[in-house]
C-alpha cells in the first residue's frame, strides 16, 4: 500500500460549474482507493465495478451536455464515458484512477485550481486536466524502456504491418516471456504512455499546410484548423493552420508561408529505468551538428500537394478508426471494410506505403513533462542546422517554409533552464528565435481526425 494524502488534506475550489464540480468530488471520493493499487497489474475486475458506477452515475447526471460522449467500447474496456475539452479529452473515471494511481495529482491540481480565476469554461477546465496527466512521471522498468525504446523504431512498426505490437511480436523481439510483455505492456497502454497516432496526410485530404503570423490572441473558433500555435512576443502570435488547397484565412495584419515538411524524432538513448539516472547528460541547442547524426528514430512528412489520388470515403473511415483504435485490432477494419484479415492488412500497408497515413509512436510519462514551443526566422543554411539541433533533443516535432520553423519539443526539468540560456545566447549572436512554454493559450493538435480533414474541404 502507497500512502497518500489524507483526504481532510485536499481542499476542493469552490464555486465551480457543475460538471467541473462533480469531477472533482467524484476524484476526491476516489483517491484514497486509488492509493491501494500496485502499479504492474490489470485493473481488477472490481475496481472495474466501481469505476462502472462512477461511470454510469455521471452519465445519468450530464448525458445532455454535449462534452459528453458514450462509447460502447470505451465503456466496456475501460469502464468510462468521454469528456470533450477544446483540444483534449479525459475518460471518467478511468483515467482519474490509472493516473492517481501514479501519483499524488488530486492534491496538486486542488491547490493550483484554488489558487488560479475561477474556470467558467467547462471545456478549458477537461483541457487542464488531460494537461496535468500528462505531466505524471511514472515509475520505469528495465522492460519497460526496452518496450519504449522499440516502439521509437519506425522499422520496428513497418515490419509488423503498421500496427500497434502485440505482446507476441514485442516478446519475440525482446527475448522476454508473452506473459512479462503483456503486463508491462498494459501498464504503458493504461497510462498512455506509448501511443501509436496515425497522422492523416493533409495532401491526401485536399488540404495544404501553412504558417501564419499574426495578431495575438485568435478568435477561438479558428483553433480547429490549428496544428501549433502560440504567443511569441506580446501581441504576436505564429500558427500552423491546416486549411483546403487554395484557401487562405484572412487575419489583420498577418504574412503567410506555405509549410514544406513536418519532421518528428526521438533521442531516447538517456532514458533509463527507475533506479538509474535518465536525462542527465544536456544536448546543448547551440552545438553545430552534421547531417548523419539524424537518428533512425524520425519521421519526415512532405507536405506537398502532389498526390493525383485523393483518398475516398471509405479509406478516410478507416484512418478514422485508426486514429480511434491506435491500430489495436483489426477486427474494426475488417467490420468496415468487409474484408478478410489479410485483404484488410494490404490495404492498411497501401493506406500507409502511399502515405495517406503515417503512422508514429508518442511518449508520455517519461521525464520530458516540460513542453516548450519554438519559432525560428533564418536563411536556409540556418534553417537546416536549427532544425538538426533541435531534432536530436528527446522528442521533437518541428515544421519548416521558407525561413522559417515552427515546433514542439519536449525536455527533461532539468534542461530547461539551460535550454532558455541557449536560446538567449543565440539571441545575442543575431538570431530570430523565439520560445514560449506550453500554456492553455497555445495548440498543440497536429493528429487530426481524418473525417474532419475528409469533410473540411466542404465547408
Amino acid at each position: 500500500m502507497r500512502p497518500g494524502v489524507l483526504l481532510g488534506k485536499i481542499r476542493l475550489p469552490t464555486n465551480y460549474p457543475p460538471l467541473a464540480a462533480r469531477i472533482l468530488d467524484d476524484w476526491r471520493g476516489l483517491y484514497s482507493y486509488c492509493k491501494t493499487r500496485r502499479l504492474s497489474i490489470y485493473v481488477l475486475e472490481e475496481e472495474h465495478q466501481r469505476l462502472r458506477a462512477l461511470a454510469d452515475s455521471f452519465y445519468a447526471a450530464f448525458r445532455d451536455n454535449p462534452q459528453v460522449e458514450l462509447d460502447e467500447t470505451l465503456y466496456r474496456v475501460l469502464s468510462s464515458v468521454i469528456i470533450q475539452g477544446h483540444e483534449e479529452q479525459i475518460l471518467f473515471p478511468f483515467d482519474l484512477f490509472i493516473h492517481e494511481s501514479h501519483a499524488d495529482i488530486l492534491p496538486i491540481i486542488a491547490d493550483r485550481l484554488r489558487n488560479s480565476p475561477i474556470i467558467v469554461d467547462e471545456r478549458a477546465f477537461i483541457d487542464r486536466l488531460a494537461r496535468e496527466f500528462k505531466r505524471i512521471k511514472i515509475i520505469l522498468k528495465k522492460n519497460d524502456i526496452r518496450i519504449i525504446k522499440l516502439i521509437s523504431d519506425p522499422r520496428f512498426i513497418s515490419a509488423i504491418g503498421n500496427l500497434f505490437p502485440t505482446e507476441t511480436q514485442i516478446a519475440r523481439q525482446l527475448g522476454v516471456t508473452e506473459a512479462t510483455a503483456e503486463m508491462r505492456l498494459r501498464r504503458l497502454v493504461d497510462v498512455r504512455a506509448i501511443q501509436l497516432k496515425y497522422m492523416a496526410h493533409p495532401s491526401s485530404f485536399g488540404c495544404s499546410v501553412q504558417l501564419v503570423e499574426h495578431l495575438w490572441p485568435l478568435k477561438p473558433d479558428l483553433r480547429k484548423d490549428i496544428l501549433y500555435s502560440f504567443e511569441y512576443i506580446p501581441g504576436r502570435g505564429i500558427s500552423c493552420f491546416i486549411l483546403p488547397s487554395g484557401e487562405n484565412v484572412e487575419l489583420e495584419d498577418s504574412s503567410t508561408v506555405k509549410a514544406s515538411n513536418l519532421l518528428f524524432s526521438w533521442n531516447l538513448a538517456q532514458l533509463d529505468q527507475w533506479n538509474k539516472s535518465s536525462w542527465e547528460v544536456r544536448t546543448q541547442l547551440t552545438a553545430a551538428r552534421e547531417e548523419e547524426e539524424f537518428s533512425l528514430t524520425s519521421i519526415e512528412v512532405e507536405l506537398g500537394e502532389g498526390k493525383e489520388k485523393k483518398i475516398d470515403h471509405i479509406d478516410a473511415e478507416g484512418i478514422d478508426i485508426l486514429q480511434r483504435d491506435q491500430g489495436m485490432s483489426l477486427e474494426l477494419l475488417e467490420d468496415h471494410y468487409h474484408l478478410s484479415r489479410a485483404e484488410v492488412q494490404k490495404r492498411l500497408n497501401k493506406l500507409v506505403k502511399e502515405k495517406h497515413c503515417i503512422p508514429m509512436p508518442y511518449f508520455l510519462h517519461i521525464g520530458l513533462e516540460n513542453i516548450h514551443f519554438v519559432y525560428y526566422e533564418g536563411e536556409r543554411s540556418e534553417l537546416a542546422q536549427m532544425r538538426s539541433n533541435l531534432a536530436v533533443l528527446p522528442q521533437a516535432e518541428l515544421v519548416c517554409a521558407a525561413k522559417k520553423l515552427v515546433g514542439v519539443i519536449c525536455l527533461p526539468e532539468n534542461w530547461s533552464y539551460s535550454f532558455a540560456t541557449d536560446v538567449e545566447d543565440l539571441k545575442t549572436e543575431g538570431h530570430k528565435i523565439y520560445y514560449r512554454v506550453a500554456c492553455c493559450n497555445a495548440v498543440h493538435d497536429p493528429w487530426k481526425k481524418a473525417m474532419y480533414l475528409y469533410n473540411r474541404p466542404l465547408s
